[in-house]
């Protein structure tokens, strides 16, 4: 995972990420505390993706939740005292913060995953193919009435293929990513309030809401060549190139953002190996 502060005008160089996390490791999604001092993320460091937490300010990583298999996508609740997951396979599982035993919320028979929670935190959105599976992955939420409480059986939000949710600040409205088909915002009633009009723009990623909700962040590449994170109004408008992906050198993975107040996070590759000698016999 790596940092590059938000430019107050103008476009930015990937060169000037400076890296959060370090070691040998494959790392992929991660999610910031609503304090804005840790970060929690999947990672492969014992073999499978488990999920871990660590401080932005450094220190020690802390393993959160060990399930059998992978676990990934892992999402900060809004008081900070939960972490949501995907496991593979499927489902969406709930573990305390400090880690623990997690509990599962969602487990359908097919696909459950990209688990993203209300800024109430009791509601978490998620992508999936239902109780009878059936592609593509649509949009569905699970809520209870109060931290703590029972969660509700799941409730499908729309009917069409949209997944990658995510809750705008305010709480009443979500976005959705349709694959080439670009992202649509949705009420969290279900009603589609605008598909996403990013002209010029192809191949675009998972949006993420600005923490104030004025802004929409999403990874393109766009038809002149320029690969990038830009950025669009809340309410839709022209898109603008923030973050230029402009070194050859780092890898980065577009669909794998977290925006803070102040600083964008990324997962960024840097895939580094040994070169090694041996006698032969004939």
């Amino acid at each position: 995972i790596w940092s590059i502060p938000i430019p107050g005008s103008g476009t930015v160089s990937i060169r000037d990420a400076v890296p959060v996390t370090t070691g040998n490791q494959v790392v992929e999604l991660h999610s910031l505390s609503p304090d804005g001092e840790w970060i929690v993320f999947d990672s492969r460091r014992q073999g499978k993706n488990d999920i871990y937490r660590q401080r932005l300010d450094g220190g020690s990583q802390q393993l959160v939740a060990d399930v059998e298999g992978h676990a990934y996508d892992p999402d900060w609740s809004p008081d900070g005292s939960e972490i949501a997951f995907e496991a593979a396979g499927g489902g969406v599982l709930v573990v305390s913060a400090d880690g623990g035993t997690p509990e599962v919320v969602v487990d359908f028979p097919g696909y459950d995953g990209a688990p993203n929670w209300s800024p109430d935190g009791l509601t978490i959105a998620f992508d999936s193919e239902g109780p009878e599976p059936e592609l593509p992955n649509k949009m569905w939420t699970v809520s209870r009435d109060s931290v703590g409480a029972p969660w509700r059986e799941p409730v499908r939000l729309i009917d069409f293929g949209c997944g990658w949710p995510e809750w705008a600040p305010d709480g009443e409205s979500l976005l959705c990513h349709a694959g080439r088909g670009g992202w649509s915002k949705i009420s969290r009633k279900g009603e589609v309030l605008y598909h996403s009009s990013t002209t010029g723009l192809r191949r675009s990623y998972p949006p993420k809401f600005s923490p104030d909700g004025s802004r929409i962040y999403f990874s393109a590449t766009h038809d002149d060549g320029r690969e990038g994170l830009w950025w669009i109004p809340a309410e839709g408008g022209d898109p603008s190139l923030v973050v230029a992906f402009d070194d050859p050198a780092l890898d980065v993975y577009g669909g794998y953002l977290t925006v803070g107040a102040e600083d964008l996070y990324l997962t960024i590759a840097q895939n580094e190996s040994d070169i090694r000698v041996v006698d032969l016999e004939w």
